[in-house]
């Protein structure tokens, strides 16, 4: 006996005598409206990413340049924590406080004062604290020989 169907006449499309969905080529039938929204989002997830990629690297440079010119500023720069303890100090700062790097990071700004300027120091933080303003007083720190050091300290109070 042959294999085939008797009961289904030759005129019957291939597809429905073998129990086959229909198929085709890629450009001959549309995409299904799922997989097509799909695409879009795709592309559009694709094109952020590359924004952000490029804003990423504009904001990496920025930042590499700001810290080259905190780094190599002629004058001292000191960011300081509540309280008073030095967070970063640029290569100028470290040769007024007589510290080589690193050394500063962590220590309250008035270990490095002459004596009796503490509380001059701590009086300038606290209208730093409460003023938007640009905030000055001169101190004396202290040299690494020992010797007073003049400086004027301007602060102004950054929130990040």
């Amino acid at each position: 006996m042959a294999n085939h169907r008797s009961d289904v006449p030759p005129s019957t499309p291939a597809s429905s005598r073998a129990g086959v969905c229909h198929c085709g080529s890629a450009e001959s039938s549309a995409e299904p409206l799922g997989l097509q929204e799909l695409r879009a989002r795709l592309d559009l997830l694709e094109r952020e990413n590359a924004e952000l990629r490029r804003h990423r690297t504009d904001t990496e440079f920025s930042r590499a340049r700001y810290q080259a010119l905190f780094e190599g500023a002629p004058v001292g720069y000191l960011t300081l924590r509540s309280g008073g303890f030095v967070e970063q100090a640029n290569a100028t700062a470290l040769g007024l406080l007589g510290c080589s790097p690193g050394a500063a990071t962590g220590q309250p700004l008035d270990r490095f004062l002459m004596d009796g300027e503490g509380e001059r120091l701590h009086a300038h933080l606290r209208r730093v604290a409460g003023s938007g303003e640009r905030v000055s007083c001169e101190l004396a720190f202290r040299g690494a020989g020992g010797q007073a050091v003049p400086v004027r300290l301007d602060s102004i109070r950054v929130s990040v």
